[in-house]
């Protein structure tokens, strides 16, 4: 879930919904439909999502991780008014890899969460950790290593993760924490 300017947004099996935190309370499906599960970038119902859906605001700007379509997806919700527009920010839908580049050049595994320190996205994708730069969409590989599932600390070359399950950084350490679904464990990185 991420919160945006009174506004709740959430992922919900294939779409993405806004539940309005004001009074009248109510709930609208933004994009997407719910159970049917594709990639498609469009406006509202006319866009298609995967089932995993991680959500995050930065500035105007929600940023979701399509599990299923191995992509980062855009949506400008700096007017509150509907229609939504999803886009594809980085990755291309339904062509996993591991590519540092920017763009629609680069490739995403499986990217399952989001987190924003104030200036880069930071994405949990598969057992690695990515960077994007929101400005110019640039893909990098911070740590974890392709194809070694484990829970190995150390620098950036021997970190290893499993598992992902969220990530989020926290401002007052400013570090990032990965819990390890198959591990079970909390790790913070610094």
């Amino acid at each position: 879930a991420a919160y945006h300017n009174g506004y709740l947004y959430l992922g919900d099996n294939c779409a993405i919904r806004r539940l309005a935190l004001q009074s009248p309370w109510h709930v609208d499906t933004i994009l997407g439909q719910q159970g049917n599960c594709a990639g498609l970038d469009g406006t509202g119902g006319s866009a298609l999502l995967g089932r995993f859906l991680g959500l995050q605001v930065a500035g105007d700007t929600l940023y979701v991780t399509d599990t299923d379509n191995a992509a980062l997806r855009r949506v400008d919700v700096s007017n509150p008014a509907l229609p939504y527009s999803i886009v594809t920010a980085a990755g291309a839908l339904g062509a996993p890899g591991v590519v540092d580049a920017t763009g629609t050049a680069a490739r995403f595994g499986a990217p399952f969460a989001v987190t924003f320190d104030g200036k880069s996205l930071f994405i949990g994708d598969r057992s690695l950790l990515r960077q994007v730069d929101p400005a110019t969409m640039r893909v990098t590989t911070l740590a974890g290593r392709l194809g070694c599932h484990s829970n190995i600390d150390g620098d950036h070359t021997r970190a290893a993760f499993n598992a992902g399950g969220g990530l989020a950084y926290l401002p007052s350490t400013g570090n990032l924490y990965w819990t390890d679904l198959n591990e079970n464990v909390i790790r913070e990185i610094r």
